[in-house]
């Protein structure tokens, strides 16, 4: 992937301003699971969401290395941000503090400094919602973190889809009962 210009990064204002910045996203978000590393790829900012999605509070996170946090088993090898500059809803594998599974889809992009050196990442971590047991013996249909064994709404969610891949413009129509 090319390095567009908004991918720059002024690294002296991302440590004067980034801490700031970057909290009140995290009081907008508090759910997104995301983090900020440096060009070492020590974390720089750990959210609220990730501290409860991973299990290692703020204190715990910031000015470790990112695998000591996010333990990516897929990331030991290499870092896919750095080699491919973005990654849009990869699903990976990684360990929380306790040592249990937590499988998420990850999107990120490396951050530049203005002379092209790669100067950090900024990771968002969704977690990747387990089907219930109770839908296991049913036909479902899934719609982002939507699921639903109803016709209707199975026949819903497959024409959302349906029109997600156009660039029509979608209203549904509501018919609302007691």
């Amino acid at each position: 992937m090319q390095k567009s210009s908004s991918h720059l990064l002024n690294i002296s204002w991302l440590r004067k301003y980034g801490d700031q910045a970057f909290s009140i996203i995290d009081e907008l978000l508090p759910n997104e699971a995301f983090f900020i590393t440096d060009s070492d790829k020590k974390i720089l900012f750990w959210s609220k969401g990730a501290e409860e999605l991973l299990q290692f509070t703020k204190e715990e996170a910031v000015g470790e290395h990112c695998l000591k946090t996010n333990r990516c088993t897929q990331c030991i090898s290499n870092c896919g941000v750095k080699i491919h500059s973005q990654i849009i809803g990869v699903p990976l594998e990684l360990h929380n503090q306790k040592g249990e599974l937590v499988p998420v889809k990850k999107y990120a992009q490396a951050l530049y400094e203005r002379d092209g050196d790669f100067a950090g990442t900024i990771e968002f971590l969704r977690p990747i919602r387990k089907i219930p047991k109770s839908f296991e013996q049913h036909q479902y249909e899934t719609l982002q973190e939507m699921i639903s064994c109803s016709p209707k709404m199975k026949h819903l969610f497959q024409q959302i889809k349906m029109v997600a891949k156009t660039n029509a413009n979608l209203i549904p129509k509501a018919i609302i009962s007691t």
